[in-house]
């Protein structure tokens, strides 16, 4: 009994300090003065300093200057910054002047006993469909054609090292342009003829050696999206110039052109066949390409030559590649008639 009553009096005395220690502390939340904040006034300027509108003075200024300076197809993507229009001119100057030194030679095929251009013709087909195959860019293939070239240029091989050769220059193109270049075997799984990776490494260091390790050269497809970009083509005027430069690839006379002027026919045949009329090539388009409307036909007329003989011997890989859904299936239009 007096130990219940121990316990009771404990448990009553507990609750009463619990009691008066929180009176205690709403007292003291009560009594707790409120802390104002003290905020500072920022002393009143103008929106726009005195130093602001001059960049801006500055910069209205320079803009209105180059829109001036640029053409109209440049103007237009001045506020683009991956277009560089302010330089896109200086830089098709620069390549017109590097592409002499860096094409191929017409006429090595003189030299050369064992094989022509027909053989020439079907390498250049199966480069096509393997870069395809592999999924490579179009700058891969067009590099390792032009290392071909070259190669072929200074050095005279036989019919059974041309596969060989084939091989070794997509190889060394997809080294220089991939993110990430295929393996040395998923090319020779694809090629036609039997070879060992040790024949494809020798081949590629005697190619090295004899193009004096100078790899880079001045392809079409720059040119060819700069004037497609002047004559203001539309995306399937875009894709037929695409497949015109590709198809061209196997038609060894088109070596006697520099690559501006192929550029130029293959946008200017493009254009003919989706509008039926050739497009306006000003001064300012003559003087970005360094060709005459006129030297630009003669390639014009001796590529769609090409083409028909192309076709004719049975080489589709440009035009099955050409021929689908998302290049607007431009491979199925007829040539145009110049």
């Amino acid at each position: 009994m007096f130990g219940r009553d121990i316990s009771n009096l404990h448990r009553n005395t507990s609750q009463l300090v619990f009691l008066f220690l929180t009176s205690q502390r709403a007292e003291q939340i009560k009594v707790k003065p409120e802390r104002k904040s003290v905020i500072y006034s920022k002393p009143k300027v103008n929106s726009v300093t005195c130093h602001e509108a001059k960049l801006k003075d500055f910069y209205f200024k320079a803009r209105k200057e180059l829109e001036e300076k640029l053409s109209g197809a440049d103007r237009k993507d001045i506020d683009k910054y991956g277009y560089c229009a302010e330089y896109a001119e200086g830089i098709t100057s620069y390549l017109c002047n590097r592409q002499k030194t860096t094409a191929a030679h017409h006429g090595y095929m003189i030299n050369q006993t064992d094989i022509n251009e027909n053989i020439r013709e079907t390498l250049v087909d199966w480069m096509t469909s393997t870069s395809e195959r592999l999924n490579l860019r179009r700058e891969t293939l067009f590099m390792a054609v032009n290392l071909l070239d070259r190669y072929l240029d200074t050095e005279k091989l036989t019919k059974s090292k041309l596969q060989l050769a084939g091989v070794t220059a997509l190889v060394l193109s997809a080294k220089y342009e991939e993110i990430y270049p295929p393996e040395t075997k998923e090319f020779i799984v694809l090629s036609k003829r039997p070879m060992m990776k040790e024949e494809v490494f020798r081949m590629e260091s005697q190619i090295l050696r004899r193009l004096n390790f100078e790899l880079s050269g001045t392809s079409v497809l720059p040119f060819l999206g700069r004037f497609l970009k002047l004559i203001e083509a539309s995306e399937y005027i875009n894709n037929l110039a695409l497949y015109y430069s590709e198809l061209q690839l196997m038609n060894y006379s088109m070596l006697k052109y520099l690559p501006a002027t192929i550029a130029a026919a293959c946008s200017y045949l493009a254009y003919i066949a989706v509008k039926g009329k050739p497009p306006i090539w000003d001064s300012y388009i003559q003087a970005q390409s360094q060709c005459q409307e006129e030297d630009v036909r003669r390639c014009g007329r001796e590529m769609l030559e090409g083409f028909k003989e192309a076709i004719k011997n049975e080489l589709f890989a440009a035009k099955r590649r050409f021929s689908q859904r998302n290049f607007m299936e431009v491979g199925r239009l007829e040539f145009p008639l110049m």
